[in-house]
């Protein structure tokens, strides 16, 4: 939402500032029911599964894309300020210099994950009845 908020204060210029903080707030916001439905569902959530993850990385491609392409310099394609030069200063260098990374990192690791339990069993035995069926005593 920082990217939505910084863009309305003029201090970050478009298309960089909303498409990167809207599609972080879409991509963020259907985190928690992507997992949940693969947490309900398993394997069948797993085209859903993909679908956000592809979006969560076309998302952080985009957003440093179009930061690069509003940044002062021979790259620069948007005219005036403001500049994508307030994010060089900290402490929202922190975003291009560690959480895109991190983030990107852990969307590599869910497409192997979900590369890897493509003919795994379900992994949470209580999902289905519970202790009593899956056989363990309470």
């Amino acid at each position: 939402m920082i990217f939505v908020v910084l863009f309305a204060a003029g201090k970050l210029p478009a298309p960089f500032a909303p498409s990167a903080g809207w599609g972080d707030i879409l991509v963020g916001v259907m985190a928690l029911p992507v997992a949940l439905a693969m947490l309900r569902f398993g394997a069948r959530a797993r085209p859903l599964a993909l679908i956000w993850n592809t979006v969560g990385i076309a998302d952080l491609v985009n957003a440093v894309a179009l930061g690069a392409l509003s940044a002062p310099g021979p790259l620069q394609v948007s005219a005036g300020p403001p500049t994508s030069t307030l994010m060089t200063t900290l402490p929202w260098l922190m975003i291009p210099g560690f959480l895109v990374p991190a983030l990107m990192f852990i969307h590599l690791v869910i497409f192997y994950r979900l590369a890897k339990t493509e003919t795994a069993a379900p992994a949470h035995p209580w999902l289905n009845g519970g202790a009593a069926r899956s056989g363990a005593s309470v």
